[in-house]
C-alpha cells in the first residue's frame, strides 16, 4: 500500500453509471413496471463487475488446458 492511494476513480465511475441508470428509470417509469426498472438499476449498478468476473474466470479457465 502507499499514500497516494484513493477512491476517486471508482466514486467517478459508479456516479456516472448511476448516473445514466437515474436519467433511463426516470424517462421509463411511466411505461415500465417497478421490477423492470429495478432490473435496470441493477444492471447499471453490478453488470459490469460481474461480466469483467465472468470473462477473468473464462480466460483463466481457458489458460489452464
Amino acid at each position: 500500500m502507499d499514500n497516494t492511494l484513493s477512491w476517486n476513480n471508482h466514486v467517478d465511475l459508479l456516479v456516472k453509471k448511476l448516473g445514466t441508470a437515474c436519467y433511463i428509470i426516470r424517462n421509463a417509469k411511466s411505461y415500465m413496471s417497478a421490477s423492470s426498472l429495478k432490473m435496470i438499476y441493477y444492471v447499471f449498478s453490478f453488470g459490469y463487475e460481474l461480466w469483467n468476473y465472468i470473462l477473468v474466470e473464462l480466460v483463466a479457465q481457458f489458460y489452464n488446458f
